[in-house]
């Protein structure tokens, strides 16, 4: 595992595809810092609702680094030649995981705090620092995780920039989805069950409102923890029955 991670981690410190997206995902804080901070000056809410509000874009973020890393794995024949010096296809599939988490959570971090750094001397904030953000700062990483899991669990079933594609456009579709069967079931509980079972939807509730803690926490990161579980043992099980050729 060590080998593979340490082959893994040189190849990722190698694309440029990582610092220009992580570049991206500093600048974007950066210039609504600047610009908010220029034109409304201090005393906006913009600062503490921008917290949240970018989580999708940062799950698109993390599916083109992470997602390619992994298929360009498969195009290069990568693959193949980790088993022939005797490298099993679970220990490859978590080598992905850990390296593709790693890129998850230094993007998520870098938005931050690059937010912070920026937005607190430039535009301030009305809400941050306070306990109900906290909350919703380890729900929304627990959130990351979770996409991160079905992101590698996509590529690595697929093994084609196709699975990539689907994984950038994972949450929108998700979403897009949910909302529906909500809507048309017109179901209170088919609603309450998507506000804790379907991380998308999970973070609705303090999307735009960061102060707004979902009712059940504790049940939604088990769910989020399972739902992790369940796609790295499914991706396992189906990578170690795929052809290779």
């Amino acid at each position: 595992m060590s080998e593979l991670l340490a082959e893994g981690f040189r190849r990722l410190f190698k694309e440029k595809r990582f610092y220009i997206v992580l570049a991206v995902n500093i600048l974007i804080p950066a210039f609504v810092s600047v610009f908010i901070g220029i034109v409304e000056g201090k005393g906006s809410m913009i600062g503490d609702v921008m917290m949240f509000v970018m989580t999708g874009i940062i799950i698109m973020f993390i599916s083109i680094t992470a997602g390619m890393f992994i298929v360009s794995d498969f195009k290069n024949n990568t693959i193949r030649n980790k088993i022939i010096v005797g490298h099993s296809r679970a220990r490859i599939y978590l080598a992905n995981l850990i390296i593709s988490l790693f890129v998850a959570v230094v993007y998520q971090l870098a938005y931050w705090l690059t937010l912070i750094g920026l937005g607190w001397p430039l535009m301030g904030f009305k809400l941050f620092p306070c306990k109900e953000i906290f909350i919703n700062i380890g729900i929304t990483m627990v959130i990351i995780v979770t996409f991160t899991c079905a992101i590698v669990f996509i590529c690595n079933s697929l093994r084609t920039t196709g699975g990539v594609v689907l994984s950038i456009m994972m949450d929108s579709i998700i979403l897009t989805v949910a909302e529906l069967i909500v809507m048309f079931s017109k179901s209170k509980t088919v609603e309450k069950i998507a506000e804790v079972a379907i991380p998308t939807i999970q973070r609705q509730e303090f999307k735009y409102d960061p102060t707004s803690v979902p009712d059940k926490v504790a049940l939604i990161i088990v769910i989020d923890i399972a739902i992790c579980v369940v796609l790295t043992i499914g991706g396992i099980l189906i990578f170690k029955k795929t052809d290779l050729k």
